[in-house]
């Protein structure tokens, strides 16, 4: 992707509300499931150029990110994360690393071939090794923001735990979430879907910022439940798993 993109995302990551709010409900569900603490490895792959997520975690844990784009990359320590490197899974794998927990967040829908990919992430877990993985919700939901994401699918909660028992892993909490926001969010996704892709510019959306707050309050509150219980519906998907002995 050009390089303007891994920019406007770099800033979106600190500012808009979607992305400052998944960092802290995916900061709790770490604190909650990681058996990674100082010393352990929290490998995030695909992190592209984000860098909230781990500056919120990286007091507690020794968290590396991994990407394959160079670009990607040159953003991100830039804007200040320095444990990032332009790598693929198999090959930081191939160097002898193993973690202890990795995210793998809003990766998946990207990759067309999953086995091997998820074949990939088990083998770079250790034994008792944990994933969190989150992937976007309901084909139905399908709209210009995955056509300009490169995106192969949307899925159900079944589908997403049927592809991980698939592939080596084995479930210990999943559920939906950006729940609160759910009318709105599909109703936008559907009223982009009607427009076509002139209404692909979800990564320019700046609400104002009276707006942006209050987005934030909200979607942000979901991280009081989601580690622990979750909701049965919503516009993303959170599944945790163990590496199968």
């Amino acid at each position: 992707m050009e390089k303007t993109y891994y920019e406007a995302y770099a800033e979106l990551d600190r500012r808009n509300w979607w992305f400052t709010s998944r960092a802290r409900i995916i900061e709790a569900v770490v604190r909650r499931w990681s058996p990674a603490k100082e010393t352990g490895l929290v490998c995030d792959v695909g992190c592209g150029p984000t860098t909230t997520l781990s500056s919120l975690l990286s007091p507690s844990y020794n968290v590396v990110g991994l990407d394959v784009s160079p670009i990607a990359v040159e953003v991100a320590r830039r804007h200040g994360r320095n444990a990032i490197e332009c790598l693929s899974l198999s090959e930081y794998v191939s160097s002898g690393q193993k973690a202890d927990l990795i995210l793998l967040l809003d990766v998946l829908e990207h990759v067309q071939d999953e086995a091997s990919f998820l074949a990939e992430i088990c083998g770079a877990l250790k034994p008792e090794g944990i994933l969190i993985m989150t992937v976007p919700a309901y084909a139905w939901l399908w709209s210009p923001h995955d056509e300009v994401n490169h995106h192969f699918r949307r899925y159900t909660r079944n589908q997403a735990l049927r592809t991980l028992k698939a592939n080596g892993f084995e479930s210990v909490h999943s559920c939906y979430f950006n729940t609160f926001l759910f009318p709105l969010a599909a109703m936008k996704k559907l009223m982009d879907k009607l427009r076509g892709p002139s209404g692909a510019t979800d990564y320019n959306d700046r609400p104002p910022q009276w707006l942006n707050e209050i987005l934030n309050a909200i979607f942000s509150s979901e991280r009081w439940f989601v580690p622990w219980m979750g909701f049965p519906f919503g516009v993303s998907i959170l599944a945790i798993a163990k590496k199968q002995k």
